[in-house]
């Protein structure tokens, strides 16, 4: 504090705590632990937004920009014309990440619990990045005081999620925590059947990946 002429200067210590919150980077991190190419398959989640065209059992004749791969040769033959499939819509599928953040809340503003939160963020967001630029669905549980789900399945829905990843993973009671796990253990079991799972474990004990696709 200064006097209006600048003949007195003070200056006093006012102890403060504030938290800063920065946002994950964006990075190609995740891609290089998750191959689309390898997780995708038949089993996963339907997605409630995308759908993709197969090959349908409706047979029409042939115009202009029609894929080849849709030709019915078989039926061209026998009617002496070219006769294509339309195309039935199919909903895309999807995966499930399980996000298991760390529950331990007596050191999380430690620097070294910080670098963790830091690269777990950083995974969970260039994962969702991935996924949604590959217009692939994938559905995330994880902590947000109570389990929460959100699925990606566009960049719209991606921004979403990251505005409410970025600082809103947290439990609200021990018995969050061991829920979450509950859930891993019954992965394959009721509404998640035979999904593929990606488990992004914040602070894996000895022998424990990071990072674990079932």
């Amino acid at each position: 504090m200064e006097d209006p002429f600048g003949i007195y200067k003070v200056i006093l210590d006012v102890p403060y705590k504030f938290r800063a919150v920065v946002s994950p980077q964006i990075t190609d991190m995740a891609s290089k632990a998750i191959e689309i190419e390898n997780i995708f398959n038949y089993r996963g989640l339907n997605s409630d937004n995308l759908v993709q065209e197969i090959p349908g059992s409706d047979i029409r004749p042939y115009v202009a920009g029609d894929s080849f791969h849709s030709i019915n040769w078989k039926v061209s033959a026998k009617v002496g014309d070219i006769m294509v499939r339309v195309p039935d819509n199919m909903e895309r599928q999807t995966v499930t990440m399980l996000l298991l953040a760390d529950e331990k809340e007596e050191d999380k503003y430690t620097i070294t619990a910080l670098k963790r939160r830091d690269y777990f963020l950083e995974f969970i967001v260039s994962a969702a990045w991935y996924f949604a630029s590959e217009d692939m669905p994938v559905k995330f549980i994880y902590p947000a005081g109570r389990i929460s789900q959100f699925t990606v399945d566009s960049k719209k829905s991606f921004s979403e999620f990251y505005s409410i990843v970025a600082d809103g993973i947290f439990y609200n009671s021990p018995g969050v925590y061991k829920d979450l796990k509950n859930t891993l253990n019954n992965q394959g079991k009721g509404v998640y059947g035979e999904d593929t799972w990606i488990v992004v474990t914040e602070n894996p004990k000895e022998n424990e990946e990071f990072c674990r696709i079932y």
